[in-house]
């Protein structure tokens, strides 16, 4: 059969355009193979029902929030996803999201402790959270160590609840104080000038003949008010002689020309008892006691830091108390210590920036710099400076036996050592807080075995190096050794870091 040119072109077409389509059918399954069957992140869940295909520690979103169920806290709750101390209160929101998004009953609320587990809440605003704040309600008061009731800041003594305890014990007569050869004994006690009691004989009389010793054993308490202004105590003890036809006279009990009683104070600030005179008499001689209320120990629940520096040619010193158990929380933490492998957002999470410790730390610094009238470039330089004097340089091979561990703040500024992640996280927690500054953490690759970490602070405007994010210069910050200021960059940095992380 005979076949025209046209229809061998045409023919020809029809087999081109089918081997064409085949090729690029071909290479369009190549590039898009079935998701049933690629499991692009190697973490045993096909791509087609893995949310995060190209996360290998992620594969279901069940509150669809953007955040896997593997590190979402609140895998059922849309509204929040990060629970720093596993206390079941959230850090913060979600971006968008407020407390009226919680799917919870009842509904989430924030955490005003994200890095303490034993608190969550602080009703009254002081810092110090209601499980441990004696008067949660009252924020110019948190402690009653010596528990009377009255707070530590207004007790004249916080570590005692003050009393005194008098034993009047004996009375010897040293001569006769009328015609009598006895005497009819009383005792008046008198309490910051006013009249207490009389201690007698269950209603009557001491028959006290001169010089023979008469034992006593009487005794009261008295329970000091720890609060108001008076910051003594002062106790009269006035002896005298019953008369039947007379008015009943003092017996001088004081050697004291112009005293005839016992005069004693008590201090409430020290609990300790202040004589002002003698016991020895002209009259008569008296034997007591006071016995005063025991101090108790302080708590031992803190740690005492105390940190010194030098910078623009003066010394500074700040001595600094941490919890103890906010440290203890911050070791046994179970987080990831090597987040560089995991992200920006697991190395930012490290900056503890609301950590009622920083916070308080910072403000002592920012205080510090503008009793010295630094400027703004010196203040991020004075922070560096407490920074790197004050945290000795340490591997983490050395001082933790491992290959990688990154520091909480908290931890940094307890053991004082560390390297480079832990000097740039705690440098970048403290100038966080500071008024007109914002941080990141600017991570390096050196080779394939080294990365290295750094800050970098925005808000001042100097020569050096620095990085530009969001539209702003970050100059670089370099915590781990003296010397350097901001926008001094080590020559073996590269010039471009692998990361910016903001905080």
């Amino acid at each position: 059969m005979y076949l025209s040119k046209r229809v061998i072109i045409f023919l020809a077409l029809i087999v081109f355009v089918v081997t064409i389509s085949v090729a690029f059918g071909v290479i369009w399954m190549i590039n898009h193979p079935d998701p049933s069957t690629v499991d692009s992140d190697g973490d045993g869940v096909m791509d087609d029902t893995d949310v995060f295909p190209n996360d290998p520690y992620e594969q279901n979103d069940t509150d669809k929030d953007g955040v896997g169920d593997n590190e979402d806290k609140f895998p059922f709750d849309p509204a929040a996803s990060q629970d720093s101390d596993d206390d079941g209160y959230p850090d913060r929101w979600n971006p968008g999201k407020t407390q009226s998004d919680s799917t919870s009953q009842p509904p989430l609320e924030l955490d005003d402790f994200p890095y303490d587990p034993s608190e969550w809440k602080d009703s009254d605003g002081d810092g110090i959270g209601d499980n441990t704040d004696v008067f949660p309600n009252d924020a110019s008061e948190s402690r009653d160590d010596d528990q009377d009731g009255i707070g530590n800041n207004a007790d004249h003594n916080p570590f005692v609840d003050l009393s005194f305890t008098f034993s009047l014990d004996s009375i010897t007569l040293k001569k006769h104080v009328d015609i009598l050869p006895w005497a009819q004994v009383y005792f008046k006690i008198r309490l910051n000038g006013e009249e207490y009691r009389n201690l007698n004989n269950n209603g009557s009389y001491f028959y006290i003949f001169k010089n023979r010793p008469k034992q006593l054993e009487k005794s009261f308490f008295f329970d000091i008010p720890d609060l108001g202004p008076k910051k003594y105590t002062d106790i009269e003890i006035l002896v005298y002689d019953h008369d039947l036809l007379r008015n009943d006279a003092e017996i001088d009990v004081n050697q004291d020309s112009e005293l005839t009683s016992i005069q004693l104070r008590i201090n409430h600030e020290t609990n300790s008892v202040i004589p002002s005179s003698a016991v020895i008499g002209v009259d008569a001689s008296v034997g007591y006691s006071i016995n005063l209320a025991e101090e108790i120990e302080p708590p031992d629940d803190s740690i005492e830091k105390k940190y010194r520096w030098q910078f623009n040619g003066s010394f500074h010193t700040i001595t600094f108390d941490i919890p103890f158990h906010k440290y203890e929380w911050a070791v046994q933490s179970t987080v990831n210590r090597s987040p560089q492998n995991r992200g920006s957002k697991f190395m930012a999470d490290f900056v503890t920036v609301d950590d009622s410790v920083i916070i308080s730390l910072s403000e002592q610094l920012s205080n510090l710099a503008q009793s010295h009238g630094y400027n703004s470039s010196e203040t991020v330089n004075f922070v560096m400076s407490f920074v790197q004097q004050n945290v000795h340089y340490w591997d983490d091979s050395e001082s933790k036996d491992q290959k990688e561990y990154w520091r909480y703040p908290i931890e940094t500024l307890v053991d004082e050592q560390g390297d480079c992640e832990d000097t740039s996280v705690l440098f970048a927690a403290l100038i966080e807080n500071m008024n007109n500054y914002e941080s990141v953490l600017l991570f390096y690759i050196i080779n394939d075995e080294t990365g290295h970490l750094a800050s970098g602070v925005s808000g001042i405007t100097i020569g050096g190096y620095s990085v530009t994010y969001e539209g702003e210069s970050y100059y670089y910050c370099e915590t781990t050794s003296a010397g350097f200021s901001a926008g001094d960059k080590p020559n073996d940095i590269p010039d471009e870091p692998e990361k910016i992380i903001p905080i």
